[in-house]
């Protein structure tokens, strides 16, 4: 059969085993992929996607000269929690100072978009979507979402999209599971771990004796009725746990 050397060329490149240099194609037409070694070199899986993507394709937040975080904090005057997410948002931004000064990431500056969500987790729901959301979405991972409710919301979501929360502001033992989250890097003790060590600390460590019986908890609650919520039922297990 005669076939014009340009499409035999092009039915080798779609016969050709997975591993190939991925064509680069415009527009809407996309090298399928179910992992990178469906790539060629230079080119990685954008599994959600389901599609090859150059390796330096500046996209989901990472550039050329420069890797992008998301976080969502309340961060505006007066709101619950805002003196605690404009002081974690300057540290992360000090930090990011710090690299950048010496050279950033393999010469990539790191950048931070915050955003307020006033401790409110339908806001932070919306702030997250916004970042971690879409085909090329906003950022690359997500730092120090701050508080037990805004950082559930966050989780759900980024669980949902496979993108990396890392170091979110709450104890909070969902946040902590057995297996883990894939998606969620915690840095910090759960509430049940720090109630359970001050309360250790009353029975076996303070100058002062402490009876057993003269422990009580005041924990944070839901109602008035005396029901607790799960910032204060996480808090209360540690002291219970430790005394019994």
């Amino acid at each position: 059969v005669n076939v014009p050397s340009g499409l035999l060329l092009c039915l080798l490149a779609l016969l050709a085993p997975a591993g190939c240099s991925s064509p680069d194609l415009e527009g809407d037409l996309k090298w399928r992929c179910e992992s990178t070694t469906d790539c060629g070199s230079g080119f990685l899986c954008d599994v959600a996607a389901g599609h090859c993507v150059k390796a330096l394709d500046n996209r989901h937040g990472v550039f050329d000269d420069r890797i992008v975080f998301g976080m969502s904090a309340s961060l505006s005057t007066g709101a619950p929690l805002a003196d605690l997410g404009n002081a974690a948002r300057a540290g992360v931004e000090a930090c990011f100072a710090h690299f950048n000064s010496v050279g950033g990431v393999n010469g990539r500056k790191l950048e931070l978009v915050a955003k307020d969500d006033a401790y409110n987790p339908t806001l932070t729901a919306k702030n997250v979507n916004e970042l971690v959301s879409g085909d090329d979405r906003a950022v690359f991972a997500l730092a120090g979402v701050m508080g037990t409710a805004p950082a559930i919301e966050a989780m759900k979501i980024v669980s949902a999209k496979k993108v990396m929360l890392f170091g979110p502001a709450t104890g909070f033992e969902a946040l902590e599971p057995d297996p883990p989250q894939r998606y969620v890097f915690n840095i910090r003790p759960r509430y049940s771990q720090e109630t359970s060590q001050l309360t250790r600390y009353l029975l076996e460590t303070s100058s002062i004796a402490i009876p057993e019986k003269n422990i009580a908890v005041f924990g944070q609650g839901e109602d008035d009725q005396g029901k607790l919520d799960v910032f204060g039922k996480s808090g209360f297990a540690g002291v219970a746990a430790t005394l019994k």
